[in-house]
């Protein structure tokens, strides 16, 4: 790594990113763009004997070339850097590069091919997505992430995401967006590598259920009436909607399109509903709620609750 004259490496410390980070709302200080550089406002990183946060700011790739092709004065910076974009709009942006056909949207273990709605929960899209605008032009993914606290961490509409200057740290960089709620905890990771979306790792909650994926553990969903879905390795190709909630039903795989099919290696419901008849009492309660009529024999599809219940499957 380069050294400058005093012999100050070029490689600015965590903890010195963060702090930047985070005075800047994770974003450029001038324009609010996500993905940058840590720079030397004064004196200049070839002149500085260490590297001081006062004296830095958080610069996008092209506002940092800017300056250094004469194109952006310092004064400017400095006073950007009292006043951040990011933090007077509230969210930090950049935009993913996604193909113009066959989008593939990682959940952790789970794939989705050419799904339109990548999961629906009581008729919100949480992960979607929509035919470009034009021929030739990308997909367009949207989405809504809420954190387990109730807070909005990332925005995606028609491949911009944003960050909410709210969270504790946001960090793009590698092709990899990781959002953290305190040091060495992650919330979200998400890459868009090889032109695909990869949620490695989420934490979050959909009209009062929650839902927690990573490559690890698979996807587990726990309802806010007590159930829990857990789901290994899946594939969904050319399905309207991934994975479905709606109501008393839950569905993997929902209206297939021409083409469709579906792999899964495990996945159990209800594991820790132990009895028919507490499941009887979770299912009248959600058929309570969505002002449904009772209904006497519930069909648990021939199987245990603690195995399956009212679960369409598609496995081809």
């Amino acid at each position: 790594m380069p050294k400058n004259k005093y012999g100050l490496d070029r490689e600015v410390g965590a903890d010195v990113r963060r702090q930047l980070r985070q005075e800047a709302g994770f974003g450029c200080v001038k324009c609010g763009f996500a993905i940058g550089d840590y720079h030397h406002i004064d004196p200049l990183f070839v002149d500085a004997k260490k590297h001081d946060p006062s004296r830095m700011a958080f610069l996008c790739k092209q506002c940092h070339g800017k300056f250094h092709g004469g194109f952006l004065s310092a004064e400017t910076i400095w006073e950007a850097k009292a006043n951040p974009k990011a933090r007077r709009q509230g969210f930090s942006l950049e935009e993913f590069d996604f193909p113009s056909h066959t989008m593939k949207v990682h959940l952790g273990s789970l794939l989705f091919v050419d799904c339109e709605n990548i999961i629906m929960i009581e008729g919100d899209p949480v992960i979607a997505v929509r035919p470009p605008k034009e021929p030739g032009e990308p997909l367009l993914i949207s989405a809504k992430l809420v954190d387990v606290d109730g807070i909005v961490r990332m925005w995606i509409d028609d491949n911009v995401w944003m960050a909410n200057v709210d969270n504790w740290d946001v960090e793009a960089t590698g092709g990899r967006i990781v959002f953290r709620d305190a040091p060495g905890r992650i919330r979200i990771s998400v890459s868009n590598r090889d032109r695909e979306l990869d949620f490695e790792r989420l934490n979050i909650n959909s009209s009062g259920h929650h839902l927690q994926f990573d490559k690890k553990s698979g996807f587990i969903m726990s309802t806010r009436w007590g159930e829990e879905f857990t789901l290994g390795q899946a594939t969904f190709e050319k399905f309207r909607t991934g994975i479905l909630l709606e109501g008393p039903i839950l569905a993997l795989g929902a209206d297939a399109q021409p083409g469709a099919g579906a792999e899964t290696s495990s996945a159990s419901v209800n594991g820790n509903v132990r009895t028919q008849e507490r499941m009887r009492e979770i299912f009248q309660a959600k058929l309570h709620h969505y002002g449904m009529a009772y209904m006497a024999a519930p069909d648990f599809g021939g199987r245990e609750p603690s195995t399956f219940t009212n679960a369409v499957v598609v496995v081809r």
